[in-house]
């Protein structure tokens, strides 16, 4: 099959595309033939990080490593064991991104069944895509919170992949009030998707004569997480709840836009035990903590076009792009500079 993939870390310029063994289906997968794939943050951040030990590279990335999680299309072949899905479905899901070779940026990708929901008569392919990874983490992120209509939330990078699904699932579907940080060009762009308090993060002002936000969703924890939980900062609410969404910088010491992947890896043991530590109740200024990594589930994809049918959520997709080797690494660059308003998607033709 033809796919996207890379050999060794680093830049865009490692990515290239040709000819990729087909993967076997396993008895509680379903085959899907490729119409988008939605790019993300993480496919690049894990292609860019510097792994010392080739075994460990190795086993967390395979190679070649076929890139890209969220894949929509059709489904071709089932397995045995599968009872709820068929041969024609109009599928999408979010596939693992580590301890596997196999991505969504391929002709074909074997898709556990669990992880794959129908798409509506309703809703494009492209559309499907374009929610289905930050769909998940944004409604695994507030599962974790007992909200109540009216509750104040504060979500960070609003306008962009993960922002822009989320902003709208929380002034909408969970009818909280919602404050989102975006450039100054963006402001707009926020209350059109919901928010109800846009804010300017150029003016370095989110966290000053703050509401005490109830909840704040963060994915840029790595710069926000110690000013929000600092002992003189009143950001959050005494019983809020902060989610750190599993992230780590695009900027390294010296300006170089560089983000590295393994900074989330090796401290999931530290968020862990966060995680572990606010659960029973020795909580930072009192503060519940959550660590949030997304786990594929098509139950919950399914719930989300749902929404969507309802007219209360809309994709967000920032740009398309063509399914070559050019296509898929200016997709890439364009991702990379952390300036896409929404999801970028390649179209997948073959």
């Amino acid at each position: 099959m033809k796919a996207a993939f890379y050999s060794e870390h680093g830049t865009v310029d490692v990515l290239d595309i040709g000819t990729q063994p087909r993967p076997v289906l396993k008895s509680n997968q379903v085959l899907v033939k490729a119409e988008y794939a939605s790019l993300n943050p993480c496919d690049f951040k894990f292609r860019r990080a510097k792994i010392p030990l080739s075994f460990v590279s190795d086993f967390l990335f395979p190679k070649p490593k076929i890139p890209a999680v969220d894949v929509s299309g059709l489904v071709v072949s089932v397995g045995s064991d599968v009872t709820n899905l068929s041969v024609g479905d109009r599928v999408a899901a979010t596939q693992p991104i580590i301890h596997t070779r196999w991505g969504t940026l391929a002709e074909f990708s074997a898709v556990d069944a669990s992880h794959a929901a129908i798409v509506p008569a309703s809703i494009s392919l492209r559309d499907a895509a374009a929610v289905s990874l930050v769909g998940l983490t944004a409604v695994q992120a507030l599962s974790n919170v007992k909200t109540k209509r009216g509750d104040r939330i504060l979500i960070h990078a609003g306008s962009g992949g993960l922002g822009s699904f989320a902003v709208q699932w929380a002034s909408k579907v969970l009818k909280l009030n919602v404050s989102a940080t975006a450039s100054s060009k963006n402001q707009k762009f926020l209350s059109s998707l919901g928010a109800h308090n846009p804010i300017d993060y150029g003016l370095n002002s989110w966290d000053k004569n703050s509401p005490n936000y109830d909840v704040i969703l963060d994915p840029m924890s790595y710069a926000y997480e110690k000013r929000t939980l600092s002992g003189d900062s009143n950001v959050i609410s005494p019983t809020g709840h902060y989610l750190n969404i599993a992230s780590s910088s695009w900027d390294l010491k010296g300006g170089v836009e560089e983000a590295n992947g393994l900074s989330t890896y090796t401290n999931i043991f530290t968020y862990g035990v966060k995680n572990f530590l606010s659960r029973i109740g020795l909580k930072e200024k009192g503060v519940s903590y959550s660590f949030v990594a997304v786990e594929p589930c098509g139950e919950q994809l399914a719930m989300i076009f749902k929404e969507i049918e309802d007219d209360n959520i809309r994709a967000v997709v920032d740009s398309e792009f063509e399914f070559n080797v050019e296509g898929v690494r200016e997709a890439y660059r364009r991702l990379e500079t952390g300036r896409a308003k929404g999801k970028i998607l390649v179209k997948m033709t073959f």
